[in-house]
């Protein structure tokens, strides 16, 4: 996204979320808002077999990539939404592994879009770093999941740490010669028994390297896939339905798997209750047809039961228990939670030439202990 576009498109995010608001405090299930993000999955295909992804055998879905012809038709009908909604390259797959996520980047990035994805990174070559900087692509998400070789290569199983590590040198190298700091590049450690000596450590270590967030986040079950997340809500079984917080997520999010077919929720990896095809009908249609609403319903009473006919979804998902994806309870606490929105992004857009240096100065910085970092990388062992 331009520069020139971010405030405005900051400000409008806000005015749409007072239509969220106002929707689910009155149980609408009618959205008069667009979806703040709209992923769209490129493939489900992926080079990694995580021992906390569904790739480990929970996915039935056929492998596939997304048709490029239908994915641009998609943009096009969403176009004046720009200022509106992101579009995130993100589902259960590798998306560098499709063979035309530059050019799909590129279309949503040259419509004004602003454009994330998520990376493993394995196979994030100099060559596929500088096309991607070249993208336009504004937020990039790295998952390493390991401070230490032996730890992240029994995460995530396929992958090389020392590979990884030099492609993410690859990633800086691009983004400082060309000047591409339109690009927020973010490293993730998802925390989990494995890895759980090492997460702080994890977190303070990269926090020297120049991604603009090092984040630790919390293990998910997919929707009861993965046990060792579903121990830690495992007492939640116990308690009245009535007493599930409701997630927000149908009211924020859309998502197209990669066969076209819309999803009710973001984190449905086997297309377990679509409410519309993309082939068919318009986005937008789908935002607010029979099938959504019908998915918000059951989302707002609780009646899980009428959406997993195909296997579990919302009644096993450890996602609603965070407090990030409850929905309102009242009007004015809500209201207040915009002004720190909004001044944190006043100070994101004033700021970006002052961070953009800096930026440059750590690279700098970087580059020139290359050598020494990657052997003390590659030999780390964890307090």
């Amino acid at each position: 996204m331009k520069f020139e576009d971010m405030a405005e498109f900051e400000l409008r995010i806000q005015l749409d979320r007072l239509k969220y608001i106002d929707a689910l405090l009155n149980k609408r299930t009618e959205c008069d808002f667009p979806p703040r993000k709209i992923y769209i999955e490129p493939t489900n295909v992926c080079n990694l077999k995580c021992i906390h992804c569904v790739h480990t055998g929970t996915m039935t879905r056929k492998p596939g990539y997304y048709d490029y012809d239908a994915y641009t038709q998609i943009v096009d009908q969403i176009e004046h939404l720009r200022l509106h909604s992101k579009i995130q390259f993100t589902g259960v797959g590798e998306p560098l592994l499709h063979p035309r996520i530059f050019d799909m980047i590129r279309y949503a990035s040259d419509r004004g879009f602003f454009t994330l994805m998520n990376t493993n990174a394995t196979i994030l070559t100099r060559e596929k770093a500088d096309q991607l900087v070249d993208s336009g692509l504004d937020y990039l998400h790295i998952s390493l999941d390991g401070l230490t070789p032996d730890t992240y290569e029994k995460i995530r199983v396929g992958a090389s740490f020392k590979r990884v590590l030099h492609n993410i040198f690859h990633l800086f190298e691009a983004r400082h010669g060309k000047k591409g700091y339109h690009l927020a590049v973010i490293l993730g450690i998802v925390h989990q028994k494995m890895n759980t000596k090492e997460v702080e450590q994890f977190v303070d270590y990269f926090s020297q390297y120049p991604f603009h967030h090092v984040v630790a986040g919390e293990l998910f079950n997919h929707m009861g896939a993965i046990e060792e997340a579903n121990l830690k809500y495992a007492d939640k079984k116990e308690m009245d339905l009535d007493l599930y917080p409701v997630c927000n997520t149908p009211w924020d999010l859309l998502s197209i798997n990669c066969d076209g077919k819309v999803v009710g929720c973001n984190y449905d990896f086997d297309n377990r209750y679509v409410v519309g095809d993309t082939r068919k009908d318009p986005l937008l249609d789908i935002w607010n047809g029979k099938g959504m609403q019908h998915f918000r319903h059951c989302v707002l009473e609780r009646t899980y039961n009428a959406l997993e006919e195909k296997g579990s979804l919302c009644s096993e998902c450890s996602i609603k228990w965070q407090p990030d994806y409850h929905i309102p309870r009242d009007f004015y606490s809500e209201v207040s939670l915009m002004e720190d929105y909004l001044v944190k992004a006043i100070r994101r857009c004033a700021g970006s030439q002052e961070r953009n240096l800096k930026f440059r100065e750590k690279e700098k910085r970087l580059f020139q202990r290359k050598q020494a970092l990657l052997s003390e990388l590659n030999s780390f062992k964890a307090s």
